[in-house]
């Protein structure tokens, strides 16, 4: 530049500051990811937010995702800001969506918007022809389907035409509803689309019937069934399906079956007979095929559902290929029937845990009869009944054992066999012995000979007999005195003491389960201590009768189906429950009694036998050291029902390791004979 004024002084002059453009875009009612209805408007804004701009030519475009230009709008620059709205135009029939963004163009300056909008059609246009005359098909149903389970459904006019308004802008997929079916299509892209199709008939399910509550349908796969399943009974179940209007004898009805595996079962395995053409998949899991229509317009096939608790099978039937017309979802269950006998003075507990345990392996315990008895029953095996306070119980119990559980066992009604269950509920369950756990002992005792601590008595001369089992007052083998035929005998060889002898009475023997389980002490009467006094040897003979126990209940080794399960004031509901779990438990033939076919044994790992404990039975949750060993288990504590021994907070449920071979066993059959 030239300078100006005087001497040296130069004058420059300032240039303009460059403008800074900012391109804003929007889209009415756009969700978050930008889609919208076509007409929607785009607005548009050139926002000038820095400077002052001298280009004279501004435009502000709407473009094509891949450039094109769809609208433009002139603008001057130097007016600063501009906000342009379009709206933007209907796609065209080819058209299935449009992305557009902004763009904005100056001499200086060139923007497009960082984000696509994606504008889809308000309706679509859905025409079809049929397949086989290429003429208009009316009533064809066309179903469009968006994400989120949302539907649009429209049936063809005469023309064959129908116009489809989608309820939200979003992506979208065409299908036909049956009965009408899809063969082919025409044009499968733009909002303009045409098909070849028919119409046919909708084939419906006689049976087996709509669940009464809920979408599946439970299936007691070991019950028999008299009439193909459709009491809900039987593993072998027959579909009965028919055709409406306007379906004719030969029709096909198109059948699919998808069987779900919860078990590893295999045997037998689930199946589909009686279909056309039927193609199974690689696994057997998906069976598609047809029957075809009699006269009557009815057809059948016939499921095998296997006998796992918990596989299912989902069957759709259709008068066309998709088989979309009516289904049906079962579900294996086992239902078990019980019948309960008791005490008259004993209430049944409340079983809510034990359902909730066998609800989780699918197995169902229904109570189909209940029993009372009294001790004044006629029959009634002497030593049934006793004092509770023997138990530490309040009034007259009951205990059963093996001595006598065979008498109260024929009180059960089995009229559900070979799966029912008789729960016997006593008070107690000591085994008195079949025949009589018995001993018979003697003591010689001699001035020298310790003195014992008789209860009540002090210090005396006698004798303290540790038994192998438990002890009471009187024998539950026979009612009797447990212990019995108490004598002494003199032991010197001559003399005046010489041939003495005499019983020992009740009042010298003493027994009480509560304060020593195993004990009996007999103390010397007067005339045999006088013997003793002076100087000579006394013996002492006795025969005591004791029971093995305490237990908590057993499923009987010959016949699990029979039960024996103690029920008394000392047991929490819980433990009870638990017990009553673990013995049915046994009944169906865990813990792995049975290795049901498909299943590997050695898959569980925690089975072991004895070890403190009677059969076998689940250390799952046990220390894994501890099991490792070879150490009795009796007092640890395991997670799994099928532990071998409960406490008042005992596991119900069967643990991961027990339940694929619960799942998976035949129930069929529990009980190995009919009771007489």
């Amino acid at each position: 530049m030239t300078p100006t004024g005087r001497g040296d002084a130069r004058v420059t002059a300032r240039a303009t500051p460059a403008a800074l453009w900012v391109l804003e875009s929007s889209m009415a009612g756009a969700d978050d990811a930008g889609n919208a209805f076509e007409g929607s408007t785009f607005a548009v804004t050139a926002r000038l937010v820095e400077g002052t701009s001298t280009d004279t030519d501004g435009t502000l475009a709407v473009l094509a995702h891949d450039g094109a230009s769809l609208a433009t709008e002139a603008f001057d620059p130097r007016q600063g800001t501009h906000r342009w709205e379009h709206v933007t135009t209907t796609l065209a029939d080819d058209e299935t969506r449009r992305r557009v963004r902004a763009a904005l163009t100056l001499p200086t300056d060139a923007q497009q918007g960082h984000e696509d909008f994606t504008l889809w059609p308000r309706t679509v246009t859905l025409r079809v022809k049929h397949r086989d005359t290429a003429q208009p098909l009316a009533g064809f149903t066309f179903v469009v389907a968006q994400p989120g389970g949302t539907t649009a459904q429209g049936r063809t006019d005469a023309t064959g035409e129908v116009v489809v308004t989608l309820p939200k802008a979003a992506p979208f997929e065409v299908r036909a509803e049956a009965p009408s079916e899809i063969t082919s299509w025409v044009d499968d892209a733009g909002r303009v689309r045409e098909a070849r199709g028919v119409t046919a008939f909708k084939a419906v399910i006689v049976e087996p019937a709509k669940p009464a509550s809920g979408s599946v349908r439970r299936q007691y796969v070991n019950l028999a069934s008299a009439d193909g399943g459709k009491d809900g009974n039987g593993h072998a179940v027959r579909v009965v399906v028919r055709g409406e209007a306007p379906a004719k004898e030969g029709d096909a009805v198109h059948v699919r079956v998808r069987f779900g595996r919860q078990s590893q079962r295999n045997a037998p395995a689930p199946a589909v007979t009686g279909l056309a053409d039927a193609a199974v998949d690689g696994r057997g899991l998906h069976v598609t095929g047809h029957v075809v229509l009699d006269a009557a317009l009815g057809a059948h096939f016939d499921l095998d559902l296997g006998l796992a608790g918990g596989d299912t099978c989902d069957v759709a039937v259709g008068g066309t290929r998709a088989a979309r017309d009516e289904t049906r979802s079962l579900q294996n269950w086992r239902k078990l029937l019980y019948q309960v006998t008791r005490p008259s003075t004993m209430a049944t507990p409340s079983l809510a845990l034990m359902t909730a345990s066998l609800a989780k392996v699918f197995i169902e315990y229904e109570k189909y009869d209940e029993v009372v008895f009294d001790e004044a029953d006629a029959g009634t095996p002497p030593g049934s009944w006793f004092d509770g306070a023997d138990f530490g119980l309040a009034g007259r119990v009951v205990n059963i054992g093996d001595h006598n559980k065979a008498w109260f066992h024929q009180k059960f009604h089995d009229t559900k066999f070979p799966v029912g269950v008789h729960v016997l509920f006593c008070h107690a369950q000591f085994d008195g012995g079949v025949p009589a756990n018995k001993t018979a002992y003697t003591a010689n005792i001699a001035a020298a000979t310790p003195k014992i601590a008789f209860p009540g008595g002090g210090t005396v001369y006698g004798h303290v007999k540790q038994l192998d089992g438990h002890v009471f007052p009187k024998a539950f083998q026979d009612g009797l005195d447990s212990v019995r035929a108490v004598t002494w005998t003199s032991l010197a060889a001559s003399g005046p003491e010489a041939g003495k002898s005499g019983t020992i009475g009740a009042a010298d023997i003493h027994v009480d389960w509560n304060t020593a389980h195993h004990r009996v002490s007999i103390r010397l009467p007067a005339s045999a201590v006088a013997v003793v006094d002076a100087g000579a040897s006394v013996r002492i003979s006795a025969t005591a009768l004791w029971s093995n126990g305490e237990y908590l209940g057993e499923s009987d080794g010959a016949r699990g189906n029979l039960q024996l399960i103690r029920n008394s004031t000392k047991d929490a509901a819980q433990q009870t429950n638990a017990v009553m779990a673990h013995e049915l438990g046994h009944t169906m033939f865990m813990v792995l009694a049975v290795v049901p076919p498909g299943t590997d044994a050695g898959a569980h790992g925690w089975k072991y036998e004895a070890r403190g404990h009677l059969g076998p039975h689940c250390a799952f949750g046990v220390a894994p050291d501890l099991f490792a060993s070879t150490k009795n288990l009796a007092g640890s504590r395991g997670s799994c029902v099928m532990f071998g021994e409960a406490g008042a907070t005992a596991p119900t449920d069967f643990c991961a390791r027990c339940t694929p071979f619960v799942n998976a066993q035949d129930l069929t059959k529990i009980a190995p004979v009919r009771s007489p």
